[in-house]
């Protein structure tokens, strides 16, 4: 790929960030946050803001021995994760519709009329915005999944129509996306995008922890050789 990505990251958990980071790295460029101005406009930004303050709001307090009864069924149905062959797999649950909607009343929209405006590949570490350029007819767009454990909300509702290709970090995320009807050959197993300080130390350390339950060591070359082809 001659025309280096667009990396795309909203602040939604330090894991997309660090992935992006080391991307923007390896590539020689910066991280564009989907989440702020210039590129979300003030009522899409504030979209981006409530919807991670609920969350962790939701996360946090789910604990709490008072009230933390009435929040956790709500925390299990927004991060559920159905056994991989089982029967209805593929369906599309709440997150799915919810970022259905979301994306309809403009979440997105920032980056598409950016994609639209001026025209490159799209690599994004977090499902939403590649998401809503995939459903905007843009692309090419790659999506690095920074969760071995990937949940239904990371592949569109029809995920086998969609054009998104997917650097996941294991061969059990392959196996799920495919589960929920990605193609497999639009996936592709690259390991954990890291920056090198970060690799440099996961090589230090013996081969239990360091492949352990993701079974690669982390690399983002991966990813921009993938990308790049």
């Amino acid at each position: 790929m001659a025309t280096p990505p667009l990396i795309v990251a909203p602040d939604m958990g330090y894991g997309h960030l660090r992935a992006a980071a080391a991307l923007a790295a390896l590539w020689g460029t910066s991280i564009t946050r989907c989440d702020r101005p210039p590129l979300a406009a003030p009522g899409e930004e504030r979209t981006w803001r409530r919807t991670r303050a609920l969350y962790e709001w939701c996360t946090r307090h789910s604990t709490h021995p008072l009230w933390g009864g009435a929040l956790r069924p709500v925390v299990r149905r927004l991060t559920a994760l159905s056994d991989v062959g089982a029967p209805g797999a593929a369906a599309a649950p709440y997150g799915v519709r919810h970022l259905e909607r979301a994306i309809a009343r403009g979440l997105g929209a920032g980056l598409v009329r950016h994609l639209a405006a001026e025209p490159r590949p799209l690599l994004a570490t977090y499902f939403a915005p590649a998401i809503a350029a995939d459903a905007a007819g843009l692309g090419p767009v790659w999506l690095v999944v920074t969760d071995s454990e990937v949940h239904r909300v990371w592949a569109p509702r029809d995920a086998a129509r969609g054009r998104i290709g997917y650097l996941v970090p294991a061969e059990r995320t392959r196996a799920r996306l495919c589960a929920y009807g990605v193609p497999p050959e639009r996936i592709v197993v690259t390991g954990f995008p890291l920056p090198r300080r970060g690799r440099e130390t996961v090589r230090s350390r013996p081969a239990s922890l360091r492949c352990g339950a993701i079974g690669c060591i982390c690399r983002c070359d991966r990813c921009a050789r993938r990308c790049r082809s």
